[in-house]
């Protein structure tokens, strides 16, 4: 249990944006949780994980007597993108 295995390299972000609608709410200010001084409010959003599309690879395979000792058996997931729109009342 003393060998390591690859490195893991991995970059996430999350990049949005609030927009506030509508009549005001009755207290003055940003509201709670980042919410707009405005009733309503609409977010959109991007996200992304492994951002560069990097291989990391994981569980490597440890039985001497295999001609694959020491190769990894499997990798983490691929760069995934998510879009989306969130309403707020």
């Amino acid at each position: 249990n003393s060998a390591r295995g690859a490195a893991r390299w991995d970059l996430s972000t999350r990049v949005s944006r609030l927009f506030g609608f509508g009549p005001p709410r009755e207290q003055a200010g940003q509201g709670r949780g980042g919410r707009p001084a405005t009733r309503f409010g609409v977010e959109l959003y991007a996200q992304a994980s492994n951002l560069f599309n990097r291989t990391n690879y994981l569980n490597f395979c440890g039985n001497l007597q295999s001609p694959f000792f020491g190769l990894p058996t499997s990798a983490a997931a691929a760069r995934r993108v998510n879009a989306g729109l969130r309403l707020m009342f």
